[in-house]
């Protein structure tokens, strides 16, 4: 049950054990790409192919994760660029009607 100590009484050497077998079964049925082919390889040279096709893996996505980091932060800065224009066309003496003709953003009128 739980928190009535019964864990207690289990000897470390099993507990290691076990969960070295957890490790081992999420390993074979992860969908992570190819971490399963690593754990049941055989040869040296299987499991040095496969830690390259991980790393390589992971490094693509390393690296798409930081494109699409640095194009989110260019579009605020466009963001706020227009947001700058907008007001420095409305000092000019244009209305919010020269900008926008149809807008709803959520239900909300943009006004």
């Amino acid at each position: 049950m739980a928190g009535d100590g019964s864990n207690d009484s289990v000897r470390p050497s099993t507990m290691t054990h076990s969960t070295k077998e957890l490790i081992k079964d999420f390993a074979n049925y992860t969908t992570t790409h190819g971490v399963g082919r690593l754990s049941e390889a055989k040869t040296v040279f299987s499991r040095l192919v496969w830690s390259i096709f991980i790393l390589c893996a992971l490094g693509m996505f390393i690296f798409q994760t930081i494109l699409e980091i640095e194009h989110l932060f260019e579009d605020m800065l466009i963001g706020k660029l227009a947001t700058e224009n907008t007001s420095t066309l409305f000092n000019m003496g244009h209305q919010f009607q020269d900008f926008v003709f149809d807008c709803n953003f959520k239900g909300s009128d943009c006004r």
